[in-house]
Formats: structure tokens, sequence, C-alpha cells
């Protein structure tokens, strides 16, 4: 039991021996240019001569740092920071003295850049619970053409040959261009747009109280292109098509070539945009056909080939300001002037014939030239007067007017000529359409914060 004791009471006095025989470590880091402190800087200390680590710590925050439990011996500290030169420091450690370096400076490596930029792409779709967002520019395709064609690259939507456009079989779709709502007809509307005057496209499935009651299928919002840089600044685009494989013998070689140019000025205080679009989009065709009707015994046939072509205009300008005399009040005055003509042109040849079934006989044939010619227009204006002003108390004041004008008008003329003579005209109309629709409102919007 003695001899156990002893053993206990010399262990005992060995680990007293042993922590009075360990010293603390201590200094401060500055930065060499700033002499500020330099926070989070690893140091470790490494024993001579073997460069075995045995103790390390961080600075804080004011640069200051604490090596416990150092055993006597010689040493070297080193410093570890990214975009600092390493510090080596050769110090010895006696015995139950502390050992205060004082300060250390740390220099900058060389190698360290003064400035990094860093180039990124903002997403092309960002999809949310009640909407999905595209970028216009992501669809290469498009480029040169109409927001016709911007939406037919969209997933769930589909564009009819009349322009009815439909979200998984649901339309009647509210238009927003720049945040205002537009009366006049989507299909109008998208086929007298530009694709490259479009920034972003916004499709709201699930519109919220706001909108809902004009919503109906949803909410189809264009946002078209602003200024980025200070400064002027121009954009010039150009499409030309090339010579068609194929014009299937139509009277006319169909055409397609799309320029367009945008001016841009922004300041502190104004961000004027002031853009023009020409796109000529023809389309060649040919039609061929054979029907036939069998009414007791008499067969009729009317086989019938011929062309049917579209050739399109389009002409769009648009001016866009903005002027922001201070921080918390903007003003912002829009116009946009579109024109688009359609001419669908079908010249057929008919060769009509009826045979009586009992005897094989034809008992009458008449070949006839048929020329029809359908041409719809569409002209379309917007001007929009925006004031929004923020009060000190953060709550907010907006004021608009807007005005809308689109005429959409026509003409169908059918004639149908004998094939030996086309002076001798068989039958011939001639129907027009007029559509007018012009409406204009005020707007005022107060929110107060709670």
């Amino acid at each position: 039991m003695r001899q156990k004791t002893l053993l206990l009471l010399t262990l005992t006095l060995l680990g007293l021996v042993t922590v009075r025989a360990q010293t603390l470590v201590s200094g401060r880091i500055l930065d060499k240019i700033t002499s500020q402190p330099v926070p989070f800087v690893s140091v470790a200390l490494y024993r001579q001569p073997d460069s075995v680590a045995v103790g390390g710590a961080i600075t804080d925050s004011t640069g200051l740092f604490r090596i416990a439990d150092a055993k006597a011996g010689v040493y070297t500290l080193r410093t570890f920071f990214v975009g600092y030169k390493p510090a080596l420091v050769p110090i010895t450690v006696v015995r139950n003295q502390p050992l205060e370096l004082g300060v250390l400076v740390l220099e900058g490596d060389s190698k360290l850049l003064n400035e990094v930029r860093v180039a990124g792409q903002r997403t092309d779709v960002v999809m949310q619970a009640d909407r999905q967002t595209y970028r216009a520019a992501q669809f290469q395709s498009a480029a040169g053409g109409t927001a016709t064609d911007v939406l037919r690259n969209l997933p769930g939507l589909s564009i009819n040959a009349e322009g009815d456009v439909s979200l998984r079989g649901a339309n009647g779709f509210l238009v927003l261009l720049n945040g205002k709502p537009v009366q006049a007809n989507l299909g109008t509307l998208l086929n007298q747009m530009p694709a490259n005057s479009i920034e972003s496209i916004e499709v709201i499935t699930t519109p919220n109280a706001r909108y809902d009651p004009d919503g109906k299928a949803g909410i189809i919002a264009i946002v078209t292109k602003k200024g980025v840089d200070n400064g002027w600044s121009a954009q010039v685009n150009g499409l030309i098509g090339l010579p068609s494989t194929n014009a299937f013998d139509n009277a006319y070689n169909p055409v397609r070539y799309s320029p367009d140019v945008t001016l841009n000025y922004r300041s502190d205080r104004w961000d004027l945009t002031l853009s023009s679009a020409y796109i000529r989009n023809d389309i060649a065709g040919r039609r061929e056909g054979d029907v036939s009707t069998t009414i007791g015994n008499r067969f009729t046939r009317f086989p019938s080939v011929g062309e049917r072509s579209f050739d399109r205009y389009t002409f769009t300008n648009r001016l866009a300001i903005a002027y922001v005399p201070s921080k918390s009040t903007t003003w912002t005055l829009g116009l946009y002037q579109s024109q688009r003509t359609e001419d669908r042109l079908a010249d057929i040849s008919y060769n009509n014939s009826t045979t009586d079934l009992l005897t094989g006989q034809i008992v009458n044939r008449r070949a006839y030239f048929n020329s029809n010619l359908v041409r719809k227009g569409g002209r379309f204006y917007t001007a929009n007067l925006d004031y929004a002003h923020t009060f000190a108390s953060k709550a907010t004041l907006s004021a608009g007017a807007l005005y809308e004008y689109d005429l959409i008008d026509g003409f169908t003329s059918n004639r149908n000529v004998n094939r030996n003579n086309y002076r001798d005209t068989l039958q011939y109309s001639y129907s027009t359409t007029d559509r007018p629709f012009e409406t204009s409102g005020l707007t005022s919007t107060e929110a107060y914060p709670f």
C-alpha cells in the first residue's frame, strides 16, 4: 500500500514539473503597408531540426495569437495566409519563461491581383411556382423574326395558323407590354413586334388577385430592351434569307430579310431608346387537290393545282424615355407604332369533269382559273406616361395614362376566269374588312407601409 501511494505521489510531481516546464508563446500580426491587424492568420511551431509541427494558433480580430503549452526547445514559427508571403521566425523557448514576440509584419504576395473581374451570364430560364421567364436572346432561331417566332420556342405554348396562342389547350391571355395591359389581339401584337427588341417574355400561368379577373387563361408579359451602359450606344441587326430551294413555280420568288437598328442614350438621370425595324418574310407554297362527289349515276371530279403563297411586311418604331430627377421620383414615356400587311395569294387551276357512271361518257367538262387574294392589314399604336414617387416613410404613389389604338382591315378578292382566255371573267367578288379599336385610361395607385 505504501508503494502504491509513493508511486502516485511521484507521478503527480512529475506532472506538475511537466506543466511548469511548458510556456506561452504570443505575438501580434500586422499588415506591412496599412499597419492594420490581420485576423485569421494561421501560426504554427515547427521543432528543429526535424521540422515536426508541435503546436499552432489562429489570430483573432486584433491580430493577436497565443500558442499555449510550448515545451522548451528551439523552433521555427511560420505564418500562413492567402495573399501574404509566409513569415519565418526562429525562436527559442525557455522553460517557465513566457515568450512575447511583439509585432510580426506580413508582406503582401506580389502575385496578388489589383482587381478580379468575374464574367457570367444570366440564366436563360427562371422557373417559379406561378410563372416562367424566358430571355429572348437564347432563341437564336428567332433572331430577325417577330415575337411570334419567340413564342413558338416556348414549351407548352402553341400558335395556330390564325395566330391564336394557347397554353396546354387554354387560350385567352391578357397581354402586358412593359407592365401595361394591352387590349389588342395577342396575335396582332406578336406579329408586329420584332424579336430583337424583346428582352424577356414571362408566362404567368396563375395570375394573382391583381390580374385574375382579366387574366383568364393566364398572362403573357413582354419586356422590351433598355440601355445598359451610360453614354451613347447603337445596335444594328440584319438577316438575309438565301434563295428558296423550291419556289413551287410561284409567280414571284419569296423574299426574306430583316434590318433593325436601336439607338440608346443613358445618363444618371435620362434613359432614351429609339428603335426601328422592318421585316419581310415571304412563304412560297403550292396546293394540289382532287375532290370527287357521286350523286346518283353522276361522278364529278374537281382536280386542282397551283400557287398558294404568303407575302408579309412588318414595320415598327419604338420610343422609350425615362427621367429620374431624384432617387425617389421617376417619369417614363413610351410610344409604340407598328404596321403589318399580309397577302395570301391562291392562283389555282381547276379542271372539273362530270362522268355518267352507266355509260362512262363525260357529260360535262369545265376548265377555269381561280385567283384569290386575301389581304390582312394591321396598324397598332400605344402611348403611355407614368409617374412614380417614394416618400421618406416608404409610402409610394404612382399614376399613369395609357392610350391605345389599333385598326385591323383588309379585303378578299376572288376572280374566276376562262383558262383559255383570262379576259373572260366567269365570276368576281370583292369584300372588305374594317375593325378599329380605341381605348384610353388613367390609373393611380397608393401604397402605405404598415
